[in-house]
């Protein structure tokens, strides 16, 4: 829209200058407008690059070999633990080095073979076959499992 065109319709010049004022007006605020939009477009468009490049790393990523990996860590640490029952079990039926025995006796590497159901059997057995690595007397009762939970003393 230009004067001319205004005055087409047959306005006087200060009705042209109000409208042209007006419509100045206007158009600066919807320029403001654009300018806060615009750069408010940039932000989110570099916050959207970002998320889709963290994204990429993660799609990036072994999720098979991280499951077995956490197969096998759950593993080492479920033996780890049966390990220690056997050991202090060992130790509550007087056995002076537990560790030896575990290691005599094959328990030294976490492997599915020494996962026994039984403690207490392997502790007699364990007495049975290495007898002078235990005390006379047991100092206490050896631990009952089922599971992982310890049971009474």
């Amino acid at each position: 829209m230009n004067r001319s065109f205004l005055q087409a319709f047959g306005l006087n010049k200060d009705a042209i200058d109000q409208i042209l004022d007006a419509c100045g007006a206007q158009i600066n605020a919807l320029k403001k407008q654009l300018t806060k939009l615009s750069e408010r477009n940039r932000a989110l468009q570099a916050g959207l690059d970002a998320a889709n490049a963290r994204l990429a790393g993660y799609e990036a990523m072994d999720l098979g070999g991280l499951q077995q990996e956490l197969m096998r860590e759950r593993a080492l640490r479920k033996l780890e633990q049966r390990r220690r029952i056997l050991a202090r079990n060992l130790m509550m039926a007087g056995c002076m080095d537990a560790d030896y025995i575990l290691l005599a006796m094959g328990e030294a590497q976490p492997s599915e073979d020494w996962l026994l159901d039984d403690p207490e059997a392997f502790t007699r057995a364990a007495r049975r076959k290495y007898g002078a690595y235990f005390a006379t007397e047991p100092q206490g009762r050896p631990l009952k499992t089922a599971g992982n939970e310890p049971g009474p003393r």
